[in-house]
């Protein structure tokens, strides 16, 4: 019954995407430039420059980064020092802490985060909008919440 799984070689199954992310793990420091094509999580000690233009970025809960941060998708989890750049979005975790400013079509604050900056909505014009109505969409800001 499961021969047909057994016979497929090393070879073919290498073949296959990997879609797992990056990590920087919480025993490494950087300084410096960082850039990366594929989606990142940090849990190290970073200090410069992000910029990562295609995936999402993650600031893990051990991660403590002092850069400004420019990403498709930012999820802060940790401390970060910085400004951030969202394309798409910023999501602020509950544990996270972000001193520095917000700039980001969507931005999502759970209850708990800490932030000490402003936060800058850029407008976002979809195809799909400009079908279904004449007006523009301002970019929301969610502050999520539990009890």
């Amino acid at each position: 019954m499961f021969e047909k799984y057994k016979n497929k070689s090393k070879e073919e199954s290498s073949n296959l995407p990997i879609k797992t992310p990056s990590v920087l793990g919480s025993n490494l420091k950087f300084q410096g430039e960082l850039s990366a094509d594929e989606d990142l999580i940090i849990q190290a000690n970073v200090r410069g420059k992000i910029s990562h233009n295609i995936k999402s970025l993650t600031v893990g809960r051990l991660g403590h980064v002092e850069a400004n941060i420019s990403a498709v998708l930012i999820i802060i989890e940790g401390t970060v020092v910085g400004d951030l750049s969202g394309e798409e979005e910023v999501i602020i975790k509950r544990s996270g802490k972000v001193t520095g400013n917000l700039s980001a079509p969507s931005v999502t604050i759970e209850k708990g985060a800490t932030i000490n900056g402003q936060i800058e909505m850029n407008k976002k014009v979809h195809a799909d909008y400009e079908e279904k109505s004449s007006s523009l969409f301002e970019s929301d800001v969610i502050v999520a919440g539990g009890k």
